[in-house]
């Protein structure tokens, strides 16, 4: 137990410092449309702008306070704007997508094709991350046959790989 004029808070912050951590807070998303912009605007000076994945959103400082940000592909990535001396000013996850408007996505086991309907449905440049960007995959196998029994068939053992 703990003494009774140490409140649940008190321990909570006490534990995180003592982790080494800092209190936990809400992380802010902002979410682009593919080639939008938008404007951000922070509390002091910018000093540095770090985008972790370039390719998928770009930030541009505008004014001491202000920068543009642009979606350049769909995915995700970290925004992290300093001020003088290393300060954070704002910290996010931008979420960069394709627009809704016009395409539909097949998703046929773990492939996933785009195809942009407008005015005829093609395979659109849009890719998705970690999705097959080709063309749509083949129709599914046949089910297994059945066995003896006539449930499906054992299947043969295959070798696993983890990975390591």
């Amino acid at each position: 137990m703990f003494p009774r004029w140490m409140s649940v808070p008190a321990l909570c912050v006490a534990a995180t410092c003592l982790s080494g951590g800092s209190p936990a807070r809400a992380e802010e998303q902002i979410k682009l449309t593919l080639g939008t912009v938008t404007l951000l605007d922070v509390a002091s000076d910018i000093q540095t702008v770090v985008v972790a994945a370039p390719d998928v959103a770009d930030a541009t400082v505008t004014a001491p306070r202000k920068l543009f940000l642009l979606g350049r592909k769909t995915g995700r990535t970290s925004l992290l704007v300093f001020g003088a001396n290393g300060v954070p000013l704002r910290e996010a996850t931008v979420i960069v997508a394709a627009s809704d408007a016009g395409t539909v996505t097949l998703n046929r086991g773990t492939k996933e094709s785009t195809l942009s309907c407008t005015p005829r449905c093609s395979e659109a440049d849009i890719s998705k991350s970690g999705a097959d960007s080709g063309s749509p995959s083949s129709p599914p196998a046949p089910p297994a046959p059945a066995g003896p029994s006539g449930g499906a068939a054992p299947a043969a053992a295959a070798p696993v790989s983890t990975g390591h």
